[in-house]
């Protein structure tokens, strides 16, 4: 399906950072897929509605995807230059807006009863538990298993 642009931007779709390579021709697909969506549920539309419905969703996705495509590859000219210039940190800012943001969260941890502890200091108590069983040897050597102090060695 060709994308048409209407003579000035329908009710605006903010444009987010995450979005910024979806073209103004498939925000234009989207908001006539959406007009479409909602007269879709109208009972006297029925299953034509439903129809041209799915073609224009295949239209969207394609339009997106396209969309995708081109400025991945834009990004991808934009990375040879400094690439070829050993220019690491643009070619690493490059990739960093390519790939997202990356989510560093902690991971989950479980008490002994297998229930999920979601609190720091309980996920760092259930930590310090589990290092003293398992690094208990049997021998009285002192277990520094709290917060380290200036005097420890690291």
């Amino acid at each position: 399906m060709p994308c048409q642009l209407p003579g000035k931007r329908s009710s605006g779709h903010k444009k987010s950072l995450k979005e910024t390579w979806i073209s103004d021709c498939t925000w234009a697909l989207i908001a006539e897929r959406k007009l479409l969506h909602q007269r879709r549920f109208s009972p006297s539309d029925g299953e034509d509605a439903y129809q041209e419905y799915i073609k224009m969703d295949k239209a969207v996705k394609s339009s997106a995807q396209r969309d995708k495509r081109e400025w991945l590859d834009r990004q991808a000219e934009e990375a040879e230059e400094p690439a070829s210039r050993n220019d690491i940190h643009t070619v690493y800012q490059i990739t960093k807006k390519i790939c997202g943001a990356v989510k560093t969260g902690s991971g989950s941890v479980k008490a002994k009863d297998g229930m999920l502890l979601s609190r720091g200091e309980d996920k760092l108590a259930r930590w310090t538990e589990h290092f003293k069983e398992v690094l208990k040897t049997g021998t009285s050597m002192p277990c520094h298993c709290g917060k380290p102090t200036s005097g420890t060695s690291h």
